[in-house]
């Protein structure tokens, strides 16, 4: 798993890509609850490279998801890979996390 970070204005963009499984899951939590220092306006969190989440990658997620959602920082994912989508669909994930097919409509939901 490689995570990568930039920032636009005051709105971070996190993409990920390969696999977050089994050790990865810990080192995305940290890395995402570390960027709240920098106290963003929003993350938005962009998959398309993101080849595959186990249950407990989608459970990090969801808790990162609540913990800016409690700081009143706005949190999304965008451009999920067709396999990740499908499991989003089957959990109903879009229904706790806005999800955008892509990074410009997220952005663009933020302005």
């Amino acid at each position: 798993m490689i995570i990568e970070h930039k920032e636009k204005k005051d709105i971070i963009i996190i993409t990920i890509e390969g696999s977050v499984v089994g050790n990865d899951v810990l080192e995305l939590g940290l890395y995402v609850t570390n960027l709240l220092r920098d106290k963003p306006k929003a993350l938005v969190m962009n998959l398309k490279d993101t080849t595959h989440l186990d249950s407990s990658a989608i459970g990090t997620i969801i808790m990162l998801f609540k913990m800016y959602e409690e700081k009143d920082i706005k949190f999304m994912l965008c451009q999920l890979n067709d396999r990740v989508f499908t499991i989003s669909e089957i959990i109903r994930l879009d229904k706790i996390i806005p999800i955008y097919s892509t990074e410009k409509k997220a952005l663009a939901y933020l302005k």
